[in-house]
């Protein structure tokens, strides 16, 4: 599991953003009962495990395990594209 602080800086940011979606391209070609064990194993490897339910179908498997394997992409994703605001102001007024 992979994790990011907003100490990092926005190049760290970056780098995080890039592993995630490469992951998130690699688990989407996996077959979907790759997905659940690996998915399971995330849960088990976060300390949680699933009682009853859990992701219904492909997209929400490689959402799931993409999610478990990378937490902090929010916050990545926060603190590149502020970086980005205020070196290229311009850019988010597309």
């Amino acid at each position: 599991m992979a994790r990011f602080t907003a100490g990092d800086g926005p190049a760290a940011a970056r780098a995080y953003i890039i592993a995630h979606d490469a992951r998130a391209v690699r688990v989407d070609r996996m077959a979907d009962i790759s997905l659940r064990l690996l998915w399971l194993a995330c849960l088990r490897n976060t300390g949680a495990e699933c009682l009853m339910g859990g992701p219904q179908n492909h997209d929400e498997l490689v959402n799931g395990v993409v999610d478990l394997e990378f937490p902090d992409v929010a916050e990545a994703r926060r603190v590149y594209y502020e970086w980005v605001d205020a070196k290229m102001p311009a850019v988010g007024q597309e």
